[in-house]
């Protein structure tokens, strides 16, 4: 089956945003020689909702900027973890009475999304288990393509890139404070600070981190101890440095890097003519993240975004389980969306667990697919 995106009622489910059919013009900020281009873009949607990211004001002087929103978010995520509810009076102007409206992503503050996209909830330890198998057959399939890459989270898009040799790398996301955590890493692999285990790991305490998501039941706490315990998993910290130190070696290589504050379903996934996208998605297709609405916009924008003939490959990854699927869509007179593999998905082991299917499998021409699992590693696992 095709999949035709005209959506005939484009109604935003509230956990996300509206406005999905425009992006805040990106600022670009100058570089040095040999160093990638920097972008920062904001959705429209963001800016009606968060006033202060600016995406004109970060290509000025983006350290002054992202400080202001730290202070002011700062004092947003005390009230809210003192148990004040979120009102747009808790700290004047610093989210609208918009996004409290009926579809606004404030109104249903049960969900997740309200502390993440006012910086309170954040996942700066990369909690996706084994990313790096997902991207072996997307290199043993497509050795030749070039690739630009789009990821959400901390560590994995520095990961997509230290495995694909990526010609342009987006990192996308919600929330302010992980674009904002690129920004002060992309610095430091500018100042070739991350060269040696030892120069890196001294260099990520320098990180201003904070209100770092936690399942333990302990108090919140304003700033986090950055550190390389803060990114990665003890049991993956072998991997997760080595893929650190390998995007330095391979950081001259990118033409562009942007940083991107946006939902999914209103990103900018433009490429080049030549190039084939490659979306890592994380978990945040499923439904708690993008419901069923929000995903018919992001097809009708990638439908947008794409030149005929182009394809783009989407990898989902299951919250907290080394299970992950490979979705292609390509742009004919429809977009047509096939899968290359998927395992049998399980929802994350925190709570209750369940078996799920993402709206991509919804929507495939592929019926029965292989199972991922089973795929060569990338990297052999580093040695006790």
């Amino acid at each position: 089956m095709k999949l035709s995106v005209t959506v005939r009622s484009a109604v935003c489910f509230a956990a996300l945003f509206v406005l999905f059919s425009c992006q805040g013009s990106p600022a670009t900020t100058p570089k040095k020689e040999g160093e990638p281009v920097l972008k920062f873009i904001v959705s429209n949607a963001i800016q009606s909702y968060l006033p202060d990211l600016n995406p004109q004001k970060m290509n000025a002087s983006p350290v002054e900027a992202f400080e202001y929103m730290r202070s002011r978010s700062d004092a947003f995520c005390e009230q809210v973890w003192k148990g004040r509810r979120p009102t747009p009076d808790l700290v004047p102007g610093f989210v609208t009475p918009a996004a409290f409206e009926k579809e606004g992503p404030f109104a249903n503050l049960e969900s997740p999304v309200p502390k993440l996209m006012a910086g309170c909830w954040n996942f700066f330890k990369m909690n996706d288990t084994r990313p790096d198998l997902d991207f072996a057959p997307v290199m043993a399939l497509f050795p030749k393509e070039k690739k630009e890459c789009f990821s959400v989270g901390l560590i994995q898009p520095y990961l997509m890139h230290s495995l694909l040799d990526c010609k342009t790398l987006t990192m996308l996301d919600i929330d302010w404070r992980i674009i904002d955590a690129h920004r002060q890493i992309l610095a430091l692999y500018d100042a070739e600070a991350m060269k040696d285990e030892a120069s890196l790991t001294a260099s990520v305490t320098t990180l201003n981190l904070g209100w770092s998501a936690r399942f333990d039941g302990r108090p919140m706490e304003k700033r986090l101890t950055a550190s390389l315990d803060a990114l990665c998993f003890a049991g993956e910290k072998s991997r997760c440095v080595q893929t650190l130190l390998t995007f330095q070696k391979k950081y001259s290589a990118l033409e562009s890097v942007r940083l991107q504050i946006s939902s999914l379903h209103e990103a900018d996934y433009s490429i080049a003519a030549d190039s084939m996208g490659v979306v890592f998605l994380s978990n945040a297709i499923e439904d708690l993240y993008t419901p069923p609405e929000q995903f018919a916009l992001m097809m009708e924008n990638i439908q947008k975004t794409m030149r005929q003939g182009q394809r783009m490959l989407f990898v989902h990854h299951a919250a907290g389980r080394a299970q992950f699927g490979l979705y292609v869509v390509e742009k004919a007179d429809q977009l047509k969306v096939t899968t290359l593999c998927k395992d049998n998905y399980l929802s994350s082991p925190v709570g209750t667990v369940y078996p799920y299917r993402t709206h991509f499998d919804r929507i495939s021409e592929t019926k029965a697919p292989p199972l991922c699992a089973g795929w060569r590693p990338v990297t052999p696992a580093p040695q006790p």
